[in-house]
């Protein structure tokens, strides 16, 4: 189940990063029923996401909380910090990837720093060739200009 599956020995467990470390003990602490439960709980998850966005081809919602943060701002030490630091940078992309939908991110311009922004468009099952054909019409309605600063 996610990062305690990982086949990472302890031995080696700290040639990772330290939330990846945390992540991995954390799992591998939990009871078999536990586990059993949280993926059971995954799943029942997947299908109300799914189910709630079943009424529409796609579904628009920004792809990060904040902008572009700087190098250092996310712990490097303290793992739990961390975890919540990423949470809070990635709210909306987060709940998708854990439910299992299609989604994509997507440029559509520039902060006043220079770093591109982006919405995410979730789709739905089965359907990722409808997803990627709005993306890419949404991409080139947005004229985004950062295009050939990133792409020479």
């Amino acid at each position: 189940m996610g990062a305690a599956g990982l086949p990472i020995s302890e031995r080696s467990i700290d040639q990772v990063e330290p939330l990846t470390q945390w992540l991995i003990r954390s799992g591998r602490d939990l009871p078999s029923a536990t586990k059993t439960r949280a993926l059971r709980y995954l799943h029942d998850y997947g299908e109300r996401v799914t189910a709630a966005f079943a009424a529409w081809d796609v579904v628009l919602t920004p792809a990060l909380a904040l902008t572009a943060r700087p190098n250092g701002w996310f712990d490097a030490k303290d793992a739990r910090r961390n975890f919540a630091e990423q949470g809070a940078f990635t709210p909306f992309t987060s709940f998708v990837n854990v439910s299992g939908a299609p989604a994509i991110v997507i440029p559509t311009g520039l902060a006043r720093d220079g770093l591109p922004l982006g919405v995410q468009l979730i789709g739905q099952l089965g359907h990722d060739d409808r997803l990627l054909r709005i993306a890419a019409e949404v991409e080139c309605l947005a004229e985004w200009s950062g295009r050939s600063r990133l792409y020479p």
